[in-house]
């Protein structure tokens, strides 16, 4: 009966995947996007259109410049604002969308922008700034990374500008120290810190203070020895040509203390586009055929790659599907979540195919930018990737999983009520993970023997689990040794079957047992057609939980201390 609805939902998933989907056009209809970017001159202008020609051609939006108002505030933010709220909505769109293109929530110019709004501001949602997105960080990773050479032996400071009080500065510093903790965590520099200009518009005394101030600072630091680089990070200084530069003309200024200034400001930079991309994905729905799926299996020789290929295969005609062997290897992920983005694809499902679902979990949040960890920054880094992610899986004692190791144990008995079924598995290094390993075994040998008595109305005289430890000698010494008794003894009056609790093949297994009486199924849960579907189950939960944490997210309203 169970397999019946299950081939029922099955068929069901399918006939829906299978309909008439809308359209990109009419779900890109429903939220509209308005760009607000700081008033830079003519170049740094440019720089910003660049940007959003591409993002435009894929979503509904417009872009808008605004200043800090002190010449004629109605011309440099309130007639910009207006004009882009009658264009967007113009669009007929449901929700609108306010995506600062800001380093921080702390810049004067943006909390202008936010007053001006007035009344409009209650029907608007303002999304995160830059300064909360790993991307960003990548960014001045890679200013820093152009001009170090031995951070061991270098100092570095990171350049921001734009306050016209306290609070602002204190803001605009912060936000760019959680940016630079993304370098820190990757180059160990001798000395790192902030320095923060005030916006010229800041008032005489505190202009001339704080230009001092910050100036000074960083001369002192250079007097230390060793070399410093300078990394400029904002985007609010003029920037008219590449001469008439506020950060070139300061650069030039800072070379005669003997600092190395990086010429280069945080635009032009490919991650700008990708951050503007992923804000807006975690606000849209999309069709079907813009969501990927990412399979990430651990993987092994041809012959075994094969057999999980085989189990993968018929996801194929109803999904996305890139496949990404190894143990979440950042650099094969980034190739898959290239690849599924070159097709269309905007939000992405990683489903690990392990049998545990603490396997790799936190590395793959990681790389897909779902988690920080000091820990794991120290061997990976963040996809550069505009898609949204969600990542699943793991065996556990899933049902679907028993029922393949049911058959497959039934595929090797002869006479069930005198043979012991052992479910062998890889276990772990740690005591609590390998016990907690064992649990989930023997969940699955209790399905397994309520499976066998409905379904095939026979029982095994016993299942029994065990982990070999096989990665770690002396562990595993000890592990044989029960897995041995557990053999011998099933062999006492009768005979021992062996199930590997693998995602496919039996790894070492022979090696390990040589010697010892015993049949063995070749084959893990894959391939079947109930680990087959246990991966499409995994992959439409977690579409329809991205789709649920979307909504969830965009009808926050994110104001900060922008709108306090």
């Amino acid at each position: 009966m169970k397999r019946v609805i299950l081939f029922v939902s099955m068929m069901f998933v399918v006939f829906a995947l299978h309909q008439p989907q809308r359209g990109t056009a009419d779900i890109r209809q429903e939220t509209g996007f308005i760009v607000v970017a700081p008033d830079r001159g003519y170049l740094g202008n440019e720089e910003v259109r660049d940007v959003f020609n591409d993002f435009q051609s894929e979503y509904v939006s417009t872009l808008t410049f605004v200043g800090l108002g002190i010449r004629n505030e109605k011309e440099e933010i309130q007639n910009p604002l207006k004009s882009a709220l009658e264009e967007i909505k113009a669009r007929n769109v449901k929700r609108i969308i306010v995506v600062p293109l800001f380093v921080s929530s702390s810049d004067p110019v943006f909390k202008k922008a936010v007053a001006a709004l007035g009344k409009d501001v209650n029907d608007l949602e303002f999304s995160h700034h830059m300064s909360e997105s790993y991307l960003i960080s990548q960014i001045l990773y890679d200013r820093v990374n152009e001009l170090s050479k031995n951070s061991n032996n270098e100092r570095l400071i990171v350049v921001g500008f734009g306050y016209t009080n306290e609070e602002e500065h204190n803001g605009i510093r912060d936000g760019l120290n959680k940016l630079l903790k993304y370098v820190n965590e990757r180059k160990k520099f001798r000395e790192t810190k902030v320095v923060v200009f005030p916006d010229w518009n800041s008032g005489e005394k505190l202009q001339e203070q704080g230009y001092k101030e910050a100036l000074n600072e960083i001369v002192a630091t250079a007097a230390k020895g060793n070399k410093t680089i300078v990394v400029p990070f904002f985007l609010s200084w003029l920037k008219a040509d590449h001469h008439m530069s506020t950060w070139n003309s300061l650069c030039n200024s800072l070379n005669e203390h003997g600092l190395t200034c990086q010429k280069k400001e945080l635009l032009p930079h490919q991650n700008v586009a990708l951050w503007l991309k992923k804000t807006a994905n975690s606000y849209i729905n999309v069709p079907r055929n813009e969501i990927g799926v990412i399979i990430m299996p651990h993987g092994s020789r041809y012959f075994v790659n094969e057999i999980i290929r085989k189990g993968i295969e018929p996801l194929k005609e109803r999904y996305n599907v890139e496949i990404a062997w190894g143990m979440a290897d950042e650099k094969i992920i980034q190739e898959k979540v290239s690849k599924l983005e070159e097709r269309g694809v905007k939000k992405i499902v990683l489903l690990r195919l392990f049998t545990m679902s603490k396997s790799l979990k936190e590395k793959t949040e990681y790389i897909l930018g779902l988690n920080e960890s000091e820990y794991m920054a120290r061997y990976c880094s963040p996809v550069r990737s505009c898609s949204t992610f969600i990542t699943t899986g793991g065996f556990d004692d899933h049902s679907l999983i028993a029922e393949a190791y049911m058959d497959r144990a039934i595929e090797i008995s002869k006479d069930p009520s005198t043979e012991t079924v052992l479910l062998l598995a890889h276990g772990a290094s740690d005591e609590e993970d390998n016990n907690n390993w064992l649990n989930l075994l023997r969940s699955l040998a209790d399905k397994i023997n309520k499976m066998t008595r409905e379904r095939h109305k026979v029982t095994f005289k016993a299942i029994k689990v065990a982990t070999i430890r096989e990665d770690w000698p002396e562990k595993r010494d000890n592990a044989l040794k029960e897995i041995k008794e557990i053999i011998n003894a099933g062999n006492r009056d009768g005979h021992t079957l062996i199930i590997p609790a693998r995602v496919a093949g039996v790894g070492p297994y022979r090696k390990y047992l040589d010697g010892l009486e015993y049949v063995m199924n070749p084959n893990g849960a894959l391939p079947h057609p109930s680990a087959t579907m246990w991966m499409e189950e995994m992959i439409e939960a977690a579409i329809k939980e991205m789709t649920m944490l979307g909504v969830k997210l965009s009808r926050t309203q994110i104001f900060a201390d922008t709108h306090r």
